[in-house]
């Protein structure tokens, strides 16, 4: 009897702790996936100044071939943690990414995976009781490649906007 108590405890604080979460799911033209993304975002809860989140997403590019050019396919992740702060339902938004690459190339056996590093300050739209989401920003990249010894100097300035929907 302990250990179920013990169980139905720990589902109710988990469910508590799930509800008070604002979750959004969104598209991203270019900024921290280069092309596209699919994300998911979880903001784990919100206060009157800085509200963090964490989004994970996906953008797939399937071979392309012409000519004597052959480019494999392409499974990219991104990854970002931040915050933004504002009043109502107009922010300022930070964060840092990480967009994973895993890529073959042609004529070759092995996969590799690159890293391109991110940085976001943008404008977001959300009301904080949900609904329609946009998000557009400035996002560097800086980039990694795992056949490099190190870190390059060189950053590319960029861009991007996500719309979406906030539940």
């Amino acid at each position: 009897m302990k250990k179920f108590l013990l169980l139905a405890a720990i589902f109710f604080g988990l469910h508590q702790c799930l509800e008070a979460q604002t979750h959004a799911v969104y598209g991203e033209l270019a900024g921290q996936s280069i092309l596209y993304s699919i994300n998911y975002e979880l903001q784990p809860f919100t206060s009157p100044n800085v509200i963090p989140f964490g989004r994970i997403g996906f953008e797939y590019i399937p071979s392309i071939s012409f000519d004597d050019y052959v480019e494999s396919p392409r499974l990219m992740l991104p990854i970002e943690v931040g915050g933004f702060l504002g009043k109502a339902n107009h922010f300022f938004e930070f964060s840092a990414s990480v967009l994973i690459v895993n890529e073959k190339f042609a004529y070759e056996s092995n996969f590799y995976r690159s890293y391109y590093w991110f940085g976001r300050i943008g404008y977001r739209y959300q009301k904080r009781d949900g609904g329609f989401l946009i998000r557009a920003g400035f996002t560097p990249i800086f980039a990694y490649k795992e056949e490099y010894s190190q870190l390059q100097p060189n950053w590319v300035p960029f861009g991007g906007i996500c719309l979406g929907y906030v539940w």
